[in-house]
């Protein structure tokens, strides 16, 4: 017989258009994350060139890893496109992808090294452009809620665009060709009506049961839109050229306010609870569900 499973969404933290990386106008490349003052740090000597590299010592490294992205605001000799290619914890140093031009960085210039932005839980992504950027796309690269690595690639907007996959943690965010004008990276929780700002992993269901039934519900606390979603897509097995598995939204458990519960009927891959963009997000739902036969989880 089915075996009672649940998981809970929300609250979410307050959304915040820049809370991953501030306004800045990058060319083609790696943008830079977290360009707060936590991540701008001073050289306490002059840096050390070597063929192909650069080792940079800082005065802290914490919050440092490979294939950040790293520019001097001080002395701009660092290259446009230059990365993390290691870090030295013991010795608070890392080592650049290329060596500075001109006298080098010096004792006490300024660095900028983009960080890793961690969310409060995984959620849509937002890129929010001063001019359009329809013409690019940006990959976002980092891990869910469960610290598998995941990869997102899709096109700009003309005023904004929305990850189609949900982060807990950005490790890096590139694009192709350069910004029209400015671009912030950040969360949201009131998008546009309708608009799906954070999920949970899929959830993966017994297909093969006879009969097929799974029973839903949503139990709410406090002030929050949610729903459930399906998918005829395994997500641990997508087709070449899938990049994601094509949500479907439950046809009376969504764009919700209130606990419910509802059913499946008809065979599906894989199911997630989501939140929904609203002017007030500052509750939780628990998702509850029980499949008919043996269960899948």
């Amino acid at each position: 017989m089915g075996i009672p499973h649940s998981v809970t969404k929300g609250p979410l933290t307050a959304g915040a258009a820049n809370n991953i990386a501030l306004s800045q106008s990058p060319a083609g490349g790696a943008i830079i994350l977290n360009g707060t003052t936590s991540n701008r740090v001073s050289t306490t000597t002059t840096a050390i060139a070597a063929a192909g590299s650069l080792v940079l010592a800082l005065t802290t490294v914490t919050g440092i890893v490979a294939g950040s992205a790293i520019t001097d605001s001080t002395a701009a000799v660092i290259p446009s496109g230059t990365t993390v290619l290691g870090v030295d914890a013991t010795n608070s140093k890392v080592i650049l992808s290329q060596p500075v031009g001109g006298a080098g960085v010096g004792s006490g210039d300024t660095i900028v090294i983009g960080g890793v932005a961690t969310l409060d839980t995984q959620r849509r992504i937002l890129i929010t452009s001063g001019a359009s950027d329809a013409g690019i796309t940006f990959t976002i690269n980092g891990a869910g809620d469960n610290g598998v690595p995941i990869s997102d690639t899709f096109a700009g907007g003309a005023v904004s665009a929305l990850s189609n996959l949900d982060f807990k943690t950005i490790t890096s965010v590139t694009h192709t060709g350069s910004v029209a004008s400015t671009i912030t990276i950040g969360t949201t929780t009131n998008f546009s009506a309708g608009i799906v700002v954070a999920a949970t992993p899929w959830l993966g269901v017994n297909w093969h049961a006879e009969p097929f039934n799974i029973e839903l519900a949503g139990v709410v606390t406090g002030t929050l839109t949610w729903g459930w979603q399906y998918t005829y897509d395994d997500p641990n097995n997508l087709p070449a050229g899938v990049l994601f598995p094509q949500p479907f939204n439950h046809p009376t458990l969504n764009n919700i306010t209130v606990s419910q519960d509802g059913s499946i009927n008809d065979p599906v891959a894989a199911i997630r609870l989501v939140i929904i963009s609203a002017a007030t997000n500052t509750g939780s739902v628990r998702g509850a569900w029980m499949e008919a036969g043996i269960s899948g989880q």
